[in-house]
């Protein structure tokens, strides 16, 4: 079972991401619920291959260590 906290969440990040459309709630809302629905039903190492969302991170991925040579 999901979350509605989850949900919110989700809803809210796609709905940041289509511009923020006045009156749509309800198809974020389940979008969101299918999304985190789907990803409940997957193998443990795939869940984050099925989110769509696009939440971007401002982290930088790391950087490789010098004098290692590939």
């Amino acid at each position: 079972m999901v979350d509605d906290s989850e949900i919110r969440q989700r809803a809210y990040a796609l709905w940041e991401k289509q511009g923020r459309p006045e009156g749509s709630a309800e198809r974020f809302w389940a979008q969101a619920r299918e999304q985190l629905q789907a990803e409940r039903q997957q193998p443990l190492g795939d869940a984050s291959e099925s989110f769509s969302g696009g939440i971007e991170s401002n982290v930088a991925p790391p950087m490789p260590k010098r004098g290692s040579r590939s």
